[in-house]
């Protein structure tokens, strides 16, 4: 009796052991293929508001190596951890640059913020023309907050303002048509 356990947990052992090395030459495979074509995966950013204090430096320098390579929610997360000044001291030009380095990459929740903080005068002189135009091209973008925050914040501007808005969006869309076209 002892044996044919034996026999069956070696039989079970091999199976694991096969498909456990079929995975392993299956995801490197893949991987080598997709780096070999010059494909690259998708990364999920270094940022994390959730993180323990005493973690709290390496992620914020993890963060900076994200943002300043391109990674628009490690910028966005950046925006916001300047901003909010919670994890670290608030630096309101930083939070701005980072905020508008993830919205050129249509980050709707950094145009959300970056509007936000033009409208309200968080760091920045209150711009409510700016701050239009942002949520304008954010409820573009799909938000449905941002295109209920243009509303309101138009009420505040005249209409020679209104205009000028309008006009500047009109010719980023054309500018955006002639890209697509091209």
């Amino acid at each position: 009796m002892w044996l044919i356990i034996m026999g069956d947990v070696n039989k079970t052992m091999k199976y694991r052991d096969c498909k456990f090395y079929f995975l392993n030459f299956l995801f490197f495979f893949l991987s080598s293929h997709v780096l070999a074509e010059g494909i690259s995966l998708p990364k999920a950013t270094s940022c994390s508001l959730k993180v323990s204090p005493d973690q709290q430096a390496f992620m914020i320098s993890q963060c900076k190596l994200a943002a300043q390579s391109g990674d628009k929610d490690a910028q966005y997360l950046l925006g916001i951890y300047y901003s909010d000044g919670k994890l670290i001291p608030p630096d309101f030009s930083e939070a701005i640059y980072w905020l508008k380095a993830a919205s050129s990459q249509a980050s709707v929740d950094a145009q959300v913020r970056l509007a936000d903080m033009y409208s309200m005068g968080t760091g920045v002189a209150v711009d409510n023309l700016q701050a239009y135009v942002i949520y304008k091209i954010a409820s573009i973008n799909g938000s449905d907050f941002a295109m209920d925050r243009a509303d309101v914040v138009s009420e505040r501007l005249t209409p020679q303002e209104l205009q000028q808005a309008n006009y500047i969006l009109g010719k980023a869309f054309k500018g955006y048509l002639k890209e697509i076209n091209q």
